[in-house]
């Protein structure tokens, strides 16, 4: 059985960076990436990719925030 705290530090573990993979943008304006979503085939831009990395790094930090409060509390 883990102790509250002990479950809210495993909740604060390192959020993993996704895989880097080594690309010849030589000719390449824009970076587009297509995901399929229910069926359809939606372009995803490097904008909203780091858009959404800088969404979850904010949430991931108001956590520990919150996190920390509540520790705080327990002792």
């Amino acid at each position: 059985m883990f102790t509250q705290e002990e479950q809210y530090t495993e909740l604060l573990e390192p959020i993993p960076e996704p895989q880097q993979v080594p690309q010849n943008d030589n000719n390449v304006i824009s970076e587009v990436t297509n995901v399929e979503q229910d069926g359809e085939t939606v372009e995803q831009h490097s904008a909203n990719l780091e858009e959404t990395r800088a969404l979850y790094e904010s949430l991931y930090q108001n956590l520990a925030v919150e996190v920390e409060k509540v520790n705080s509390v327990n002792r």
